[in-house]
């Protein structure tokens, strides 16, 4: 779902394509220091699907967390894409920043943070 709402976005898109690597958007795999070039966004959830909230005796939400980092070697577009990760899962999801790091290393600006939400059961007019 967050991988869905980043890929439609056009300032990702503008940032984070390339010819070579398409758009760089990955789960859980970083990028190799010595090639990279541009910016990528790596997820990683934390806490995923974690059930919440009951009514009724039964949950009727899921608790999520979730690890965004971005890497570039330009801190300009850096800071661009992390804040505008954080305006998309803002808007879109609800989900809020709960912390981060910003780090610099190798010539290499990386931005990680963490982001919490909560989503509604898509089931629960079956249940």
């Amino acid at each position: 779902m967050v991988y869905n709402i980043l890929k439609e976005d056009d300032v990702i898109k503008d940032y984070c394509t390339s010819d070579r690597d398409g758009l760089k958007i990955r789960y859980f795999t970083y990028p190799e220091t010595a090639d990279m070039s541009g910016n990528w966004i790596i997820l990683e959830p934390i806490i995923n699907e974690k059930p919440s909230n009951l009514a009724d005796d039964t949950w009727v939400t899921y608790d999520y967390m979730l690890h965004v980092e971005v890497w570039s070697r330009d801190r300009e577009s850096n800071r661009l894409v992390a804040s505008r990760v954080r305006k998309l899962l803002s808007d879109k999801l609800k989900f809020i920043q709960d912390d981060d790091i910003d780090e610099h290393d190798l010539g290499i600006y990386r931005d990680a943070r963490r982001y919490k939400g909560t989503l509604h059961r898509s089931d629960l007019e079956t249940i």
